[in-house]
């Protein structure tokens, strides 16, 4: 390697460098978001279910009791 490639060398590693960092953060940034939407919806569902859960229980005494 030719020392006269070195001034070139480093503003492409340090391109290379902040690319990369820019990747990680939005990939950090997408991953957060979709685990905040899981964690919404699973309890999302897990409230449905048991409200589901409870009103066939009632309707179940409540058709007993005649």
């Amino acid at each position: 390697m030719n020392y006269n490639d070195m001034p070139v060398l480093i503003p492409i590693l340090a391109t290379g460098y902040l690319l990369t960092v820019y990747i990680l953060l939005i990939l950090a940034q997408w991953t957060a978001k979709n685990a905040r939407y899981l964690a919404n919806s699973a309890t999302a569902s897990a409230v449905t279910y048991g409200a589901r859960d409870s009103t066939l229980q009632s309707n179940d005494i409540d058709s007993t009791d005649s």
